[in-house]
């Protein structure tokens, strides 16, 4: 269709409109232009107020407080710790922050369901005695290669597998992002990294209690070194990317994933 033609025939029914309400004979396109951005101005201009203070804000106000990276750790703001009144504020912080501990409340997710892509960035840790050959660690949960079936885990939450997906969205470099998050006292947070312990305690070997607690086949087909008496001499951590194959060829072939090696996500570690 011409795109002139189809413009003069929306713009013909706010042409009519215009001449049968003010009785100005037929007006150009140009006025009825001007007179269809004057409506949506004003529309836009009282829509967004209404929505911001009768909607956003009072959502926004009942869902941040109980989203699971508030929830935890907001009994210990600076900013209640100095509301008044105090005689009443403290006693009700005390309680909170004895029972947060617990963990009897469960809150809400921060990202709804669709926020982040398909592709998913997995740390992988492997192992190696040679220094040339590096075998995989099977998380229990969470994908390791291209054949980790997808596993239904409800009512379960995997707390090291959920860390991992954070940790591998963030690029192929280590950090300590995760180190506060779960704490229920910010001024608790400790200089040592969980993911650099975990790494330390594989050197050990299968009879490490962390082998069998996070990891599949401890002593099985899926234990890079089932031998106790035989650790690995070095452990490093590595970015994948795994993309979701078709569903046919995840069940006729058992590739559930397709992967692509990014890099190096913690730099080896060394056996003394």
């Amino acid at each position: 269709m011409d795109p002139s033609r189809a413009w003069a025939d929306a713009v013909e029914p706010v042409l009519k409109l215009t001449s049968d309400s003010f009785g100005t004979g037929a007006p150009t396109q140009e006025g009825a232009l001007e007179l269809l951005s004057t409506v949506l101005a004003a529309l836009v201009a009282v829509f967004i107020p209404v929505y911001l203070l009768l909607i956003h804000l009072p959502a926004w106000s009942f869902m941040f407080p109980s989203t699971s990276w508030v929830t935890l750790g907001f009994s210990s703001w600076p900013t209640l710790e100095k509301s008044q009144p105090r005689a009443l504020t403290q006693p009700l912080l005390y309680l909170l922050r004895t029972m947060s501990h617990f963990r009897l409340a469960h809150a809400y997710g921060v990202f709804p369901p669709d926020s982040f892509p398909s592709a998913r960035f997995v740390v992988v840790y492997e192992g190696t005695t040679d220094g040339r050959e590096w075998k995989r660690y099977h998380w229990r949960y969470f994908a390791t290669d291209e054949h980790s079936t997808p596993p239904v885990i409800a009512p379960w939450h995997p707390r090291l597998d959920h860390a991992i997906f954070y940790e591998g969205h963030l690029g192929a470099s280590g950090h300590d992002m995760l180190a506060p998050v779960g704490c229920t006292n910010p001024y608790r947070v400790g200089r040592s990294w969980i993911f650099r312990r975990l790494q330390a305690r594989l050197l050990e070997g299968s009879s490490n209690p962390c082998h069998s607690a996070f990891f599949q086949g401890t002593g099985g087909s899926k234990d890079p070194f089932p031998d106790p008496s035989t650790p690995p001499n070095a452990v490093r951590a590595s970015l994948y990317m795994m993309r979701p194959s078709s569903l046919t060829e995840g069940l006729c072939r058992g590739r559930w994933w397709v992967e692509t090696r990014l890099g190096t996500h913690l730099a080896p570690m060394w056996r003394d």
